[in-house]
């Protein structure tokens, strides 16, 4: 049931998240900006004041925490940029009083008592004093208020329900009461509510004194009721209507009219309706717009309706694709009801659009608006600006990318569309992409002012942009559409095969399924192209999707004839063997595509190229570093050897020539032992050999659990390793990063290509049709080099904003858990490689959101990484202490979380909380079992935890603040 005050509503979108924001612009543009600030947590009201430098944002606040009640004053200036902002907090909301904030700048206030159900309202002044109380001397007996509206003369409307057998059955009346700016209870409007079960209701006041409220009923097995009601200054209902739509939010004119946007749920034809409807101060319909031909959304959520000065009609909404994709839109209307302009904003659609509340909205002078809300997962608060033809920044670019087949430099009408291509928007200040449609185009929207080069980013050196870098100058101020295609030519005639192959887990004594995704990313067709498999010997072969050859370890796939620009998938699977894999024993397969051949090599290059292997010989471990390049490799390359993570030999590697191989051989104790050599300058791929053996030999215990802190890679640019350690069980919807880097921090080297796996399962109740997946980069990576890879499902894949991804699973038909476990889950996975030469001390985080249909995104796990230069193995060796893992949960937490690890702490130890920079922020005593981590005002952001005895260090973990 829902009987309580306005921001009860707000409630039913707390489970939603939403992807952490980066490359948010700082708005210095006389149009209009989008600017975000971390001051509050869940936002539920925004009021605006215009003025001479800007504007005034006032905002209520609850935190999730324990539900207490802030309100804060925000002032920008006309540019977007924070003047100041100032806060007060008045209790707590979840067992005791809950507050609004009042356009007079006072508060009103609900004070409940749990055991007799009742309720006392007072009207208070900032600095807490009492203006006003109802009633004087005692409590409404079982009354629950619903909504609370002033108009601009200070007077107050109330709706309550009134129960005389608690919250949950019964209610009996719907009451409407006025007062004015005193206190004094003017009239109450009394309406009888049946049998219904659960009732809200929206309050407008009116410029006449009276209101207009718009109550939604639910019967038991009966559709939901929608009335309007004009009620007049003295009480009297005016006018009532009885609609079957549902409307959020209503605005009246200066003239009495009112304008409404309203939703229907129509399941029969798969879809929503959405209308937008004008009556006269009389309740007469003057015109209805259906407004289902501007979208042909499945759902369909209007969120805000207001105002222009000059009187037309804005409309903010969110509508869910048929594929999967959801956005925030905006929609301007004339004031006989006609379409102006209608917009999307991919700054408001970060992560699928449905992680936002829209909390205010409001005309500016020049007839544009200026626009509130609070993202879900930040808690932030942000605010949009839009000119009146719905600009955000002046700049808008678009254009088609295709192949120029007669070397024209033109895009001719015959020549080849070129799909899923990335473009790049770059400047000093900011990095905007896209990626092109099935036609060939792209678009690029609010592109801030100032000097760009816009490029299409080739995917190898066998095509090259006619134009390059073509420069792009946007104004401050006016507007710039642009349209500029990007002509694409050859440069030689030769295939370029890529491949990527993953697994979402290895679970031992289980069947398990891994993905192969190949393409061809050169010029002309590689004929005759296959891909050859090398298991692990601790993996069971059992089938593949298509047809094989199998010796040993060893399958051979045969792919025919891979088309220029296309790419292909199979899948085979396995079964970790029950006798003798271990759990966390790390297992590696190998895939490696052909043709191999390198035609059109980089001018710099010297022609050799670095493979590594190595693999555990019984009695020792031996590493190989073989030259299957053409020329002899350059003298200053390095190679080193490490055990775990321990510098045991750093030496110069000899000159090979093409086919030498220098070997470098080990003992067999039980060590992961790892040879991390140079590859040659400007070779293909640039990739650098890291190979590693664990666990080889009897003289030493085997030592698992430090394989993937490093990337697993041989050299060779046309094979891929996948290396996994084996589980008994995973967690579903989660993320990883590979390699995993060196200790606590997660340690890697400047430059390190990431790996990234998004897993997902179905945990619901019904199938899932489709299956969305947002990451918003981080601003450490570079998204030009997004290359996606393997996945359990066909997926297609877009880039977008500064650095948003998005992979769909349309149609995937993916079993809930309860029906089918094995077939219930899903993943994906995508490389990317750094911005060049990132700062030493940078934290590269990462999480994604996953959408299940209509429901609520389900948030990763956030995986992170930290520039170093220390990224490599200590230089002495070190004694091998096992240490345990904390487990810390909630994790990521916002005021509280719990520690506990498997065996008891005990008096005497000790917590230490270190910030991520390693200095001590909280030392705590522990005894027992689980200790409790209070927050305390930390900042947010990833913090360490050590636990510790007088020996040193005997347990570590981490938590995140929100």
């Amino acid at each position: 049931m829902n009987r309580t005050f306005s921001f009860a509503r707000f409630y039913r979108l707390l489970g939603l998240g939403l992807l952490f924001f980066i490359g948010i612009f700082p708005a210095a543009w006389a149009q209009g900006f989008f600017t975000t600030t971390s001051h509050g947590y869940q936002t539920h009201d925004t009021r605006f004041e215009i003025l001479s430098d800007g504007y005034l944002l006032k905002n209520s606040f609850t935190t999730l925490a324990d539900g207490a009640f802030f309100f804060g004053n925000l002032h920008l200036n006309s540019a977007g940029e924070e003047i100041a902002w100032d806060s007060i907090v008045l209790g707590t909301g979840v067992m005791g009083p809950s507050y609004i904030w009042l356009p007079d700048n006072d508060f009103l206030e609900f004070s409940y008592s749990l055991s007799g159900l009742s309720l006392k309202i007072q009207k208070l002044h900032p600095d807490g004093t009492v203006a006003w109380a109802y009633p004087p001397a005692s409590v409404l007996d079982k009354e629950y208020i619903d909504e609370a509206r002033q108009n601009t003369a200070g007077e107050i409307f109330l709706a309550s329900v009134q129960d005389s057998a608690g919250p949950a059955i019964g209610a009996q009346n719907f009451l409407l009461r006025k007062f004015d700016n005193t206190g004094n209870l003017l009239w109450t409007l009394s309406r009888p509510l049946y049998d219904t079960v659960s009732i809200s209701s929206n309050i407008f006041p009116t410029n006449d004194g009276g209101c207009i409220y718009n109550g939604y009923h639910y019967f038991p097995n009966s559709p939901f009721i929608v009335t309007l009601n004009k009620v007049s200054a003295t009480g009297q209902i005016v006018w009532e209507d009885t609609i079957d739509f549902f409307t959020t939010h209503l605005q009246e004119n200066e003239q009495g009219d009112i304008f409404s946007c309203e939703k229907h749920e129509n399941p029969q034809q798969q879809h929503d309706t959405l209308k937008l409807e004008k009556r006269n101060s009389v309740g007469e319909i003057v015109w209805t717009k259906n407004l289902e031909v501007l979208f042909q959304r499945f759902m369909l959520y209007p969120m805000w309706l207001t105002l222009a000065n000059n009187g037309n009609v804005l409309i903010i909404g969110s509508e869910y694709a048929d594929d999967g994709q959801n956005k925030i839109f905006l929609a301007n209307f004339s004031t006989d009801g006609n379409l102006l302009w209608k917009r999307y904003y991919p700054l408001l659609s970060v992560n699928n659009g449905s992680d936002i509340d829209i909390t205010g909205a409001m005309a500016t002078p020049d007839n544009g608006f200026i626009i509130a809300g609070s993202l879900h997962e930040t808690r932030e608060v942000f605010v949009l600006k839009i000119d009146a033809n719905g600009n955000i920044y002046p700049g808008q670019i678009s254009g088609q990318l295709a192949l120029d087949a007669n070397v024209n430099c033109l895009n001719d009408s015959s020549e080849q569309a070129l799909a899923n291509w990335k473009v790049q928007l770059l400047s000093d200040n900011y990095s905007l992409y896209t990626t092109t449609d099935s036609s060939g185009y792209y678009e690029i929207q609010d592109v801030p002012g100032d000097d760009y080069l816009l490029s299409a980013v080739t995917s190898s050196n066998l095509w090259e942009s006619c134009l390059g870098e073509v420069p792009v100058a946007i104004p401050d101020t006016g507007s710039l559409a642009l349209v500029q295609d990007l002509p694409i030519q050859i440069v030689a005639d030769c295939p370029f095969m890529t491949i990527d192959i993953a697994t979402p887990a290895l679970r031992r004594c289980f069947s398990n399924n891994y993905s192969v995704h190949y393409c061809n990313n050169g010029t002309i067709a590689a004929d005759s192209a296959s891909v050859q498999i090398i298991l692990d010997p601790f993996l069971d072969f059992t089938t593949a999707s298509i047809p094989y050859t199998q010796q040993d370890d060893t399958l051979c796939f045969s792919l025919g004839s891979v088309p220029s620009l296309e790419c292909g998938d199979f899948n085979f699977t396995v079964t970790v063997n029950c006798d003798s894999a271990q759990l966390g024993q790390t297992l590696c397969v190998s895939a490696h595509i052909f043709p191999d051949s390198i035609c059109h090599p980089s001018a710099n290059w010297t022609g050799a190229l670095l493979e590594g292997s190595g693999f555990c010989a019984g009695d020792s471990v031996r590493f190989q570093l073989r030259n299957i390049g053409v020329a002899p490799t350059s003298s200053g390359l390095n190679f080193i050897i490490a055990d775990d993570h321990v510098i045991m030999l750093q030496q110069p590697l000899p000159t090979l020539l093409p086919n030498d191989i220098h070997n470098v051989v080990l003992p067999a104790d039980g060590s992961t032992w790892r040879l991390l050599a140079d590859q040659e300058p400007n070779a293909p791929g640039m990739e650098m050999p890291s190979i590693g053996v664990e666990g080889c030999g009897t003289s030493g215990p085997p030592n698992w659990g430090f394989f993937l802190q490093f990337a697993n890679r041989d050299g060779n640019p046309f094979t891929d390793n996948d290396c996994r350690e084996v589980v008994g069980s995973y967690d579903p919807n989660d993320k990883q990063a590979f390699p995993i880097g060196l200790d606590n921090q997660h340690f890697i080297e400047r430059n390190t290509p990431l790996d990234y796996q998004i897993r997902f399962q179905n945990t619901g109740t019904d199938t899932a049709f489709t299956v969305v997946v947002k990451d918003t980069l981080s601003a450490w990576l570079d998204p030009a080099t997004v290359r996606p890879g393997a996945a359990s499902h066909p997926y297609t894949w877009s880039l977008s904003g500064a650095g948003i991804l998005t992979f769909t699973f349309d149609h995937i038909l993916l079993p809930d858990s309860n029906v089918n476990e094995v077939a219930s889950h899903g993943f994906t996975q995508f490389s990317i490689a750094q911005r060049p030469d990132n700062p030493f001390g940078a934290v590269v985080e990462n999480r994604a959101g996953i959408y299940f249909d209509f429901n609520a995104p389900i948030m990763t796990n956030t995986v992170w990484h930290t520039i170093s230069p220390d990224f490599k193995p200590t230089p002495t060796h070190e004694p091998k202490a096992p240490v345990a893992t904390l487990q810390v949960w909630p994790n990521p937490a916002d005021e509280v979380t719990r520690i506990w690890a498997e065996r008891h702490f005990k008096a005497g130890q000790q917590i230490v909380l270190r910030n991520i920079s390693g200095s001590v922020v909280r030392e705590i005593a522990v005894q027992g079992q689980i200790v409790e981590l209070q927050r305390a005002g930390l900042p947010k952001g990833l913090y360490f935890l050590e636990w510790r005895d007088k020996s040193g260090v005997i347990g570590v973990g981490k938590v995140v603040w929100e």
